[in-house]
């Protein structure tokens, strides 16, 4: 043990490293976090400082939500008197909070401000805030709230802008609109001063509703301001009472509602006679536009999407009489409908992983196949859609399919590294990817073998669905022609190969996974845009990038956006406007005119 001088010395530089590794997991930098945590450890070790460095391996445990282990590691420090009990009894409560166990955690944080030498109070008063508020006692979570921000205007590790947005929530479910806005602006300009953009874009859109709800007031339109304050309340965390109608009833509706019912009873008989199929074969329907975290963002700034949906989508495969959707995610049915295809063109889904972007439209598809077969005639017995899950989103999804009438041997579960036949003649090889996060166990990707006419070999489609790049990942696309890329977004010091995007392919990764395979034509999809849109670019620096390791410079790769169609026995695309079927040398994609809109891809005659 070090002389009690030098000793208080260590402590201090103890406490800077906790305060620096929590900083930079607080700015993203996961890696520099656990550096600066294990560095603590280490010096603590050293020092024979034994408690002390079990809260530097908690802090290293937590970051890798390896709660359990945080708990049987901290339970017996907090009986000792140490110099750093306050930050072990915050670890402590913030396993116990994960866990969803919230009086631990109040305890926790109780604990761990009644130490003098404690010195992340905001963050603690922020999470027992957070506890109270899970616990049912707004109140004492308002409470909470109101010191945390404080305390965090005074940090240089975080800003007050949760604690902000949290009361704005709270407010807005106790029926305080003006509250809610007041709290809800601070909560915005607070995440704006802080450069986060994206909660800057939540806070600021229900800053908006509420802004109108006030305007509306003023006005005396009471009906739009009782609509839009209703809208912001089903958005809080904390759900909505029952809402109810105020307008008298001076007649009896029942006509009116026979009227629409007759109207509208005939309405599958006519989707079944008159919705045409679209007449493609052989062919890959790129569906996907912008990824799951866009919608917020494009309410915020609808002019600069053009005005334009934007759809977490996904793909459709025809392949002979097969039609197989990939990841339908939300308004996936839009776009399917949109770009000409029929649900009876369907005959089997996929979905990777379970993620709203992934499969929000499976229960829809299920729906709408349902409504379809009821205008057959009678004697007509369709066959029915096959679903291919992975374990999360059959785990979530099989009772939810079987509601909708999905037969119980129609939905199977997709193993990673066993291959499936997908009746009659398509095969399905999946294989286990590398997305992060705890909530999913066994997301994949996979090649499809799909047979083509005239074709002696099945044609070999990959899709490496959302996954970091592992050095195995190369090898899964062997004898690949085509394979969809998700990108998902990039920092800029990944453009020049010196970080990897967590849970998704990033730049670095794509550049080293086209590198390493051997495909005809990459199609890069899965575009967050939350940080700009750099799709036209991006291929751009990707074929500059491949010229200089010597790949071809006239390398087939094409930014995916809704309404990209492939056909796959020749990899033809179809221009956007004419519709005719192009090589790719005389295919170009076109920019949108306004950030964030539609990509196209106009053939040589109709791009001039």
């Amino acid at each position: 043990m070090p002389p009690k001088e030098q000793q208080n010395d260590i402590i201090e530089r103890l406490k800077a490293l906790l305060l620096q590794g929590r900083t930079e997991l607080w700015q993203g930098k996961r890696g520099e976090g656990e550096a600066t945590f294990k560095q603590g450890r280490n010096l603590a070790i050293q020092a024979g400082l034994v408690d002390e460095a079990k809260v530097f391996e908690a802090s290293i445990l937590s970051k890798d939500r390896r709660y359990d282990e945080v708990i049987d590691l901290l339970r017996p420090c907090v009986e000792h008197d140490f110099s750093m009990l306050g930050h072990a009894w915050d670890r402590l409560a913030f396993a116990y909070w994960k866990k969803k166990e919230f009086g631990a955690a109040i305890e926790g944080y109780e604990k761990a401000l009644a130490e003098e030498s404690y010195d992340t109070r905001g963050l603690a008063l922020l999470n027992m805030g957070n506890s109270y508020d899970k616990s049912g006692d707004p109140d004492k979570a308002i409470e909470c709230y109101e010191k945390a921000a404080k305390e965090l205007a005074e940090s240089s590790y975080d800003h007050p802008g949760s604690a902000w947005y949290n009361l704005g929530d709270i407010w807005l479910w106790k029926y305080d609109a003006d509250k809610a806005l007041e709290y809800f602006t601070k909560a915005a300009n607070a995440y704006k001063s802080a450069g986060d953009e994206e909660n800057w874009a939540d806070a600021e859109f229900r800053a908006g509703l509420l802004r109108d709800v006030k305007q509306a007031r003023e006005e005396g339109r009471s009906h739009r301001a009782r609509e839009k304050e209703n809208l912001a309340r089903l958005l809080t965390s904390k759900g909505d009472r029952p809402l109810t109608l105020e307008r008298p009833v001076r007649e009896d509706p029942r006509g009116r509602i026979v009227a629409e019912l007759n109207k509208h009873s005939v309405a599958s008989n006519e989707y079944h006679d008159k919705g045409k199929e679209s007449g493609l074969n052989h062919v890959l329907a790129v569906l996907k536009g912008w990824s799951s975290a866009i919608p917020i963002v494009a309410r915020v700034r609808k002019e600069s999407f053009g005005n334009q949906a934007c759809r977490g989508g996904g793909y459709f495969i025809k392949a002979g009489k097969q039609g197989l959707v990939v990841d339908p995610g939300y308004d996936f049915l839009e776009t399917f409908t949109d770009c000409g295809f029929h649900i009876r063109e369907v005959t089997d889904v996929i979905v990777s992983h379970n993620h709203p972007d992934h499969r929000d439209d499976l229960t829809s598809i299920a729906d709408l196949e349902n409504q379809h077969v009821r205008g057959l005639p009678d004697a007509a017995t369709p066959r029915r859609t096959a679903y291919y899950l992975d374990p999360d989103t059959n785990n979530m999804y099989r009772p939810l399919l079987r509601d909708c009438n999905v037969g119980v041997g129609s939905i199977r579960q997709l193993e990673p590294d066993e291959p499936k036949t997908i009746p009659p003649e398509v095969r399905c090889l999946p294989f286990k990817t590398d997305h992060g996060g705890d909530q999913l166990h066994q997301p994949v990707g996979f090649v499809l073998e799909l047979p083509l006419p005239g074709k002696k070999k099945p044609f070999r489609l990959g899709y490496t669905s959302d996954t970091e790049y592992f050095d195995e990942l190369p090898g899964k696309f062997d004898r690949c022609r085509l394979i969809i890329c998700h990108f998902s977004s990039a920092r800029p010091d990944d453009y020049v190969g010196k970080k990897k995007r967590n849970g998704h392919l990033g730049y670095t990764g794509l550049l080293n996974l086209i590198k390493n395979t051997k495909a005809d034509m990459y199609v890069v999809s899965e575009f967050w845009g939350g940080k700009g849109d750099v799709r036209f670019e991006l291929v751009q620096k990707l074929k500059f990038d491949l010229a200089g390791a010597g790949r071809r410079e006239t390398e087939r790769i094409l930014a995916g956006d809704a309404g990209l169609m492939i056909d796959l026995l020749d990899l033809t695309v179809r221009c956007s406007q004419c519709l005719k079927w192009c090589d790719y040398g005389a295919i170009w994609t076109v920019k949108p005119d306004v950030r964030f809109g539609k990509l196209r891809y106009l053939c040589d005659q109709c791009l001039t």
